[in-house]
């Protein structure tokens, strides 16, 4: 376990060495390699390191999601990244369905299929026609498109993000997923959607935006809607899961904006909801493993007589909140920055969601550690699990220098 581990890791810091090289000009006709692939590389070996600390029964499956994302997050060939892009679904489904407890998992996966695949439908189109119409599957082709079929390859991508109205998949998968699945379903696999959409704004013109504006406002309105949910939810798995759509939803909003600065704040972006967003999944079930319940009805006050968990479970939600001097923190000022630059409506929306993400993780907080504790029995914290939430806030401090 620690072998694997100890591997990943060493591939993460040969990834930040290369991530200022731009070799996206190469004669290679395959191969890419800019700040975002390099990016994505280092986040995927990082979290997979962490993921096989927490729980190494699935290694397996876990080495054949990351030889899936390395072709998605390094190829310029469009076939080539369809099929990659496809074929990740696979290992999460088979961890949903063997290594998921409860019978809901079928449920679960079935919306998985339907959904991931049905949008997927028009992304095969799209690169079929690229290779039948320019005799070559190359991305960097995708300038020479139409808007309207720019927007029929973002469906794939919209429900990888999720977008709101297109996420009732993720919430039942969370949920069914062990944790390991929760941390790479958080941490890498919704990036997917997040990397198809920046290389299409990358690649395309900026007539697009103006194509797509309503569609980013509907996406912008669900982060409201996400964080009422956020406190409907009584379930902490839902919760998290519903925190995470809230936290992806901006990313067309940025996006439209067409500069340098929206790309750069994508990449940052990307990087904190990755590392915060396991580390969240990664303490709830922690908070899981000692009482046997995700229910915050049932686990009200159960952290009182255990203050170490209090700490980690407050830690994790700050970084949700995004406290300075942390990566997720520079992001969100980012983003306010490019959303003021937007419009002011769309700003006060998103000081708005601001402010409701601080009340729902206040809300989480308040709920499990404090009040009349129903669970008396506690769960020693373990030095694994200690050095798993460090390596979670390392990161963010460190990339937090780099940008």
């Amino acid at each position: 376990m620690f072998i694997y581990s100890s591997f990943f890791l060493i591939l993460t810091f040969i990834s930040i060495k290369f991530m200022y090289f731009n070799l996206s000009s190469s004669i290679n006709f395959c191969w890419t390699w800019d700040y975002m692939s390099s990016t994505m590389m280092m986040l995927s070996f990082w979290i997979m390191a962490l993921i096989i600390l927490t729980e190494s029964k699935f290694i397996f499956k876990l080495i054949i999601l990351l030889i899936t994302m390395i072709i998605s997050f390094n190829t310029k060939n469009i076939l080539m990244f369809f099929i990659s892009f496809e074929i990740s679904i696979i290992p999460i489904l088979l961890i949903i369905l063997f290594k998921g407890s409860q019978p809901e998992r079928l449920e679960a996966s079935m919306n998985l299929l339907l959904y991931t695949f049905s949008a997927s439908t028009p992304l095969l189109f799209c690169t079929l026609y690229l290779w039948y119409m320019f005799n070559s599957p190359n991305l960097l082709l995708l300038f020479l498109w139409s808007n309207e079929l720019m927007m029929l390859m973002m469906l794939a991508f919209l429900v990888k993000l999720p977008m709101w109205g297109m996420h009732l998949w993720l919430p039942k998968a969370h949920v069914e997923a062990p944790i390991g699945g929760s941390m790479i379903l958080a941490a890498i696999m919704l990036k997917l959607g997040m990397y198809g959409m920046y290389r299409i704004f990358m690649l395309s013109n900026s007539t697009l935006k103006s194509s797509i504006y309503f569609i980013s406002v509907i996406g912008l309105l669900g982060i409201l809607i996400s964080g009422i949910m956020c406190f409907m939810s009584p379930d902490i798995k839902i919760l998290i899961a519903y925190s995470s759509i809230s936290h992806m939803s901006p990313t067309l909003m940025i996006l439209i904006q067409y500069n340098n600065l929206s790309f750069m704040n994508i990449i940052m972006l990307a990087l904190s909801h990755g590392f915060s967003s396991s580390l969240m999944f990664f303490t709830g079930n922690l908070i899981y493993m000692n009482s046997k319940s995700r229910s915050m009805l049932l686990q009200k006050g159960g952290l009182m007589v255990n203050s170490i968990m209090a700490l980690i479970l407050f830690w994790s939600i700050m970084l949700n909140m995004a406290i300075p001097p942390f990566l997720t923190f520079f992001s969100e000022i980012l983003m306010l920055i490019i959303l003021m630059m937007q419009s002011y409506s769309i700003l006060i929306i998103t000081l708005i969601m601001i402010m409701i993400t601080g009340l729902y993780n206040t809300y989480l907080f308040v709920n499990l550690s404090f009040g009349k504790e129903k669970f008396l029995n506690t769960k020693m914290i373990k030095m694994k699990e200690l050095l798993i939430f460090f390596m979670h806030v390392y990161p963010l401090i460190f990339s937090s220098m780099l940008y």
